[in-house]
Order: C-alpha cells, then structure tokens, then sequence
C-alpha cells in the first residue's frame, strides 16, 4: 500500500529504494495532497485545476492534468490510484495519507 506524508514534508511512499519520475515531480505531489486533504469527499476537476493551474488556459490545464494522473498510474504501476471520472479522489484502499490518518483521529475525538 502506499502512504502519503503530508505533514513534515511532502513525499510518497511507494516502498521503492529511490522514486523517480512522476512521484518527484512537485505538481504530482501537490494533486495527491489536495486529494488527500479532500478525503472522502470527491474534488471536481475544475477546482483541481483551478488549484493546480491557474494562469494556464483551460484545454491545455485540462491536458496536463490528465498528463499527471496517467504518469502516476504508470510510475507506481497502479490503475486504480483514483477514483471518480469528473469528481476525483484517492482509492484508500490503495493509497493512504498523514492527514487521513489525522483527521480519522479528530473525528474519533
């Protein structure tokens, strides 16, 4: 399973002696951390690239998007990363997170 590590310093876990590609990149990262931070709940693709990209023009912000998301799923060799088509979240039962971890914690009080 793969962890995500929000607090403290961005970085995934993919149980690899040296990531590369994809799970380096510093916009890979940050859409599994706005999807992490999101949890349960389903972000649409407009707001992640609103978040993401916000000076690009909505094609080409919508292409790099897609861009990411496929090299995430070839880079950790896992199809299932994502959840959703339009509204897009984390599968948890393939990837995990600190602020999942956390917020779990609070609402169990």
């Amino acid at each position: 399973m793969l962890r995500l590590k929000v607090f403290g310093g961005l970085a995934l876990d993919d149980c690899r002696p040296s990531p590369t590609g994809a799970v380096t990149q510093p916009r890979s990262l940050a859409l599994l951390a706005l999807l992490a931070s999101a949890g349960a709940r389903p972000i649409s693709r407009d707001k992640v690239l609103a978040c993401l990209w916000p000076e690009t023009e909505p094609a080409r912000a919508a292409h790099r998007l897609a861009q990411v998301l496929y090299a995430l799923r070839h880079d950790l060799r896992v199809d299932s990363l994502f959840r959703g088509s339009n509204d897009l979240r984390l599968n948890p039962r393939v990837i995990t997170s600190d602020v999942q971890e956390f917020t779990e914690e609070l609402e169990r009080g």
